[in-house]
């Protein structure tokens, strides 16, 4: 998701060379009104409704990158994530998938318990060349020793 200025353009009746001398001002920590007013000529009279919505939209793209960073940084901390989540993160494009997204890593999060249920999230969420059996799935994740553990309890946790 980058800002689409010649949509902001097209929206605000603005030029597009002003929209993109205004960036780097807004990067810097600038705000629309004191833009409006004291950058007038060197924005080409760029209004401020389309400076607005510039600095909306370029705050919106700042909050998604860092919370998309976030999650990808939670789930590099879990002892066993799932990689399918972690490509959705990646490949996330809108705040409401974010939104959704951060719901399932808080969940993933406060999951990790047994490790059982450590296993039993491996198997339920198996990638190509995984073992097919249970021992071999809790050596692979270094859980060799809870291993009678993790097969009595595997059925509970696999239904949880």
């Amino acid at each position: 998701m980058t800002v689409d200025l010649e949509a902001i353009a097209r929206r605000t009746n603005c030029e597009l060379t002003s929209l993109r001398s205004a960036v780097p001002l807004i990067g810097q920590g600038y705000t629309p009104p004191f833009l409006v007013r004291y950058q007038r000529d060197e924005l080409g009279g760029l209004g401020e409704h389309g400076m607005w919505t510039l600095y909306r939209t370029m705050h919106d793209e700042a909050w998604f990158k860092a919370r998309r960073d976030d999650l990808i940084h939670r789930l590099e901390q879990l002892p066993q994530a799932d990689p399918a989540l972690a490509r959705a993160v990646r490949s996330a494009s809108s705040k409401r998938v974010i939104d959704r997204l951060v719901r399932r890593v808080r969940g993933e999060s406060t999951d990790v318990g047994s490790p059982a249920m450590r296993v039993a999230s491996r198997i339920s969420s198996a990638e190509r060349g995984d073992p097919s059996d249970v021992a071999a799935i809790a050596a692979a994740m270094g859980l060799e020793a809870e291993a009678t553990s993790i097969e009595s309890n595997l059925d509970a946790a696999l239904a949880a």
